[in-house]
Order: C-alpha cells, then sequence, then structure tokens
C-alpha cells in the first residue's frame, strides 16, 4: 500500500520540475512509472504467485540510480518508504492507519467491494489488519435520497440519524487497536474520502475528532514528514494574516441575499 498508494501520481509530480524538457530524463521517467506499475500489480498478488519481481526492482533501481546520478533532488522524489520506517517515525502516544479497499475474489472475481484498515502502532510486530465493511453499506448512508445537503450532513453526522451506523462501520472495529492514542495520522481511500472523519460521532454528545487529534494524508509513508504545528513558528508573525467565512447558506435564493446584504453596512462590506 505504501508502495502504490499515490505514489505515482505524487512521485510524477514531483520530478516534473526536476526532469523538465530533457529528452533522456523524460525516456527514463517513463519507463520507470511502467516497471513500477507492473511491481504494484505482482506486489497485489499472493507470495507464490508473483512472477520475475526481483528482476523488476533490479531493472527499476538501475534507472533510477542512473537518473539519482544526472538529476539533483530525483532520488529523494522517487524514494521508497517501508512500514518499519513509519512506525519508527511514531510518538508512544500516535497511531498511523491506510484505510485501503479492494475486490472481494471468491474464486472468481465478485461485485463486491471490501474496506479495510492497517493500523499501525510503535511497539507492533507488524501492521494491523483491521476489516471493516463492504462498500455498499457505505454507499446507502452516502445517498442523497432528496434531501437538502444540510439536511443530509446533519442527519449523516447525528447520533440519532445514521451516526451511529457510521460509527459502527467505519470507527468502532478500530477503537481497540487505538486505545492509549491521542494522535491519529490516517490516509483515506475510495468512499471514505468523502467523509469528515473528525465528526464521526463516538458518543451521543462527542465525536471522533474530540477523542483523537486526526491528520489526514494522502499516504502514511509521509508520516515522518509531518511536524506538530505546535512547534511550527512564523517567522514574521506581522504577515500571517487570514480571511475567514463561516455559516455561508448556499442555497439562498436572490431575494433572501438582497435582504441579508441590507442588514449590513457598506463600511462593514
Amino acid at each position: 500500500v505504501l508502495f502504490d498508494k499515490r505514489f505515482l501520481l505524487n512521485s510524477s509530480n514531483r520530478i516534473k520540475s526536476l526532469v523538465g524538457i530533457d529528452t533522456f530524463a523524460n525516456s527514463r521517467v517513463v519507463k520507470i512509472k511502467s516497471l513500477h506499475r507492473r511491481l504494484a500489480a505482482e506486489y497485489a498478488k499472493p507470495i507464490a504467485e508473483r512472477k520475475n519481481v526481483e528482476e523488476l526492482e533490479n531493472r527499476a533501481n538501475d534507472l533510477e540510480k542512473e537518473l539519482a546520478r544526472k538529476i539533483a533532488g530525483y532520488g529523494e522524489a522517487m524514494r521508497q518508504v517501508k512500514w518499519q520506517e513509519v512506525q519508527a517515525a511514531l510518538k508512544p502516544s500516535e497511531a498511523a492507519i491506510e484505510f485501503v479497499h479492494y475486490q472481494y475474489w471468491n474464486k472468481k472475481e465478485t461485485d463486491s467491494t471490501l474496506y479495510a484498515a492497517l493500523v499501525l502502532r510503535p511497539g507492533m510486530a507488524q501492521p494491523l489488519f483491521v476489516p471493516l465493511f463492504e462498500e455498499k453499506q457505505l454507499e446507502t448512508l452516502l445517498a442523497l435520497k432528496g434531501q437538502t445537503p444540510d439536511l443530509f450532513y446533519k442527519n449523516l453526522y447525528s447520533w440519532e440519524g445514521k451516526g451511529q451506523t457510521l460509527r459502527q462501520l467505519v470507527w468502532q472495529p478500530l477503537e481497540a487497536a487505538l486505545s492509549g492514542a491521542k494522535t491519529v495520522y490516517f490516509a483515506p481511500s475510495g468512499l471514505l474520502h468523502r467523509l469528515n472523519m473528525g465528526a464521526i460521532p463516538s458518543a451521543a454528545k462527542a465525536t471522533v475528532g474530540d477523542q483523537y487529534r486526526l491528520v489526514g494524508l494522502n499516504s502514511t509513508r509521509n508520516v515522518g514528514r509531518v511536524s506538530n504545528p505546535a512547534d511550527v513558528k512564523p517567522t514574521d508573525v506581522t504577515t500571517a494574516t487570514a480571511t475567514l467565512f463561516g455559516g455561508i447558506q448556499y442555497d439562498m435564493d436572490s431575494t433572501a441575499v438582497l435582504r441579508e446584504q441590507a442588514k449590513v453596512s457598506s463600511e462593514k462590506n
């Protein structure tokens, strides 16, 4: 998962500025991406069924070394990360979760897509695989069914609405593995990108965001690169500015907009 998830996209975007219009480099990059796709396909198979993995790895490594020698910064952009490196970057009160989804096979391909989580904590001998739910179950919860967006989201994350079911599908199976954790790094997958993890209720009047400091990532391969926001000090506080907009009603008609505008003075506007 660390090899494949977002890696090809991220590395492709990062190396564009490094490679430029160098014909030699571009041709090597195309070959490397092809080898990585073939490797990802092999890694997805049971170990006994994998073919030519060592040969593909050696070919990719040789090409990468060639580029690393010629293009400054390329080696770091393409560097692979092992789960042991992610684990080493975790503090005792931290956890990393890679969400995954995959097609279920029962001797043959089925139309069922399953979701699971790979949980990593300091001291674990290996990542813990936690089965979660079938995609159809989450699709049902995410169906608008004629509701306005505000009512839909209110119902989705409400304990009295769909919130308890959402918790049972996504978060409840993970709670035992996260015992004692205060910060959770997570990388969503598939339909989970459509959820606000922090808004999932953990009780009638509490949310997952109340329990943990949640840090969303494209891939937990980036855990070692994430700094503690509390430790970050701006170089010049006087230039740190922001404009915030809240309580926006997106479905207001033009008459209501004019009525609201009339309540605010031109100076405040």
